[in-house]
């Protein structure tokens, strides 16, 4: 089994998940303050953030059983510092004598160090 692949399609569920309810959140906060919106469509509304945050916390569950069962099997990702070749970090070149900078004018400046 693939912890890490189920751990990753999980939590992409559940940031589309979380995106869905707070925008379905929001939609119901705003029709319930308005006056013209009827009471059915305040419902609808609510029911429908309701069984979003449902779903949000059904997948949130399932990354917390997935997470545990991880632990129980002590099964680790592989470290980033051992998996990938070490790169050695170049020095930065040496800084020039002058630096020019374009003002929002159009003029040109010339600093000398």
């Amino acid at each position: 089994m693939d912890i890490e692949g189920g751990l990753r399609k999980l939590e992409s569920r559940y940031r589309s998940a979380l995106s869905a309810t707070v925008a379905a959140k929001a939609n119901y906060l705003a029709l319930a303050g308005e006056r013209c919106a009827t009471p059915a469509t305040i419902e609808r509304a609510k029911s429908l953030w309701q069984r979003l945050d449902s779903r949000k916390r059904t997948i949130a569950a399932q990354m917390g059983e997935l997470e545990a069962l991880e632990d129980a099997t002590g099964w680790r990702p592989p470290l980033a510092e051992k998996s990938l070749p070490q790169r050695k970090h170049k020095p930065d070149p040496p800084l020039p004598c002058a630096f020019q900078y374009r003002l929002t004018l159009g003029y040109s400046v010339i600093l000398k160090t």
